[in-house]
């Protein structure tokens, strides 16, 4: 049986190569999403959805967001984020959001709410032409501001999922990130069926940076893009003492 392709999946490779001057100026902080009525919290550890809402209510410019699928319930967790995300068309933030085709067939709804208002583009890539899915999770804010994680843009990954992202403060993770997104964006298509506003193909932005933006399936990145296939074997044959993975299956 042919195996299913899961991409873009989008992760960050933590390497210091000892520039200590270019960690300074980027800034990461872990997030985390814990079920309710749980005790698995980590004090210092940011909420997701705190973080989301400053990162979305802080946008000047832009937001570009690419995720699996979008569900929300009234009064649950999402909500508030995609209230923010209104917000932000209204006062003029330039909004694109890019989901899977597949599973918007099953959750269309905020989707397409967000995709009539001003300001907010809307559209859906078919990854089934490749043989598999868009499942990557991540946002970028004014090109700078970005988050990368295992939530999905769904209430029950706020309230009811153990779930940890990432939020990095770099320009250059930004880019590398944003020329994925421009990538898919130019394959996808409006809802409605039309090709949305054409979108100019981004390079990655090359830097001294101790972060590194890595993706999959390899045969699917902009060039300049590690796979993240190369980098998980490569960091784990520097390993000395032990390796720590914690994943949902294997």
């Amino acid at each position: 049986m042919k195996n299913k392709t899961w991409g873009p999946l989008v992760l960050f490779s933590f390497v210091v190569w000892g520039n200590v001057a270019a960690l300074a100026e980027t800034r990461v902080d872990v997030v985390q999403s814990i079920p309710l009525e749980c005790d698995l919290q980590v004090p210092g550890v940011l909420d997701t959805q705190t973080v989301w809402l400053d990162m979305i209510q802080g946008a000047k410019q832009t937001l570009d967001l690419e995720q699996f699928y979008v569900s929300d319930q009234a009064g649950e967790a999402l909500a508030p984020v995609l209230q923010a995300i209104r917000d932000a068309a209204g006062r003029g933030v330039q909004v694109r959001l890019l989901v899977d085709s597949s599973y918007y067939k099953t959750y269309p709804d905020s989707v397409n709410q967000l995709g009539s208002v001003a300001n907010v583009q809307t559209e859906l890539i078919d990854y089934s032409v490749h043989g598999g899915i868009q499942h990557a999770k991540y946002f970028v804010v004014d090109g700078q501001d970005s988050f990368v994680g295992s939530q999905n843009f769904d209430w029950r990954a706020l309230s009811h999922i153990h779930e940890v992202g990432l939020r990095v403060t770099d320009a250059t993770i930004a880019s590398n990130l944003e020329s994925i997104f421009s990538m898919d964006w130019a394959e996808g298509s409006a809802p409605s069926g039309a090709h949305a506003i054409a979108l100019v193909s981004k390079t990655p932005r090359s830097s001294a940076s101790p972060l590194e933006v890595v993706a999959s399936p390899a045969n699917l990145l902009p060039s300049g893009i590690s796979a993240t296939s190369d980098e998980v074997t490569a960091l784990m044959n520097k390993a000395k003492k032990n390796i720590q993975i914690q994943v949902m299956e294997y």
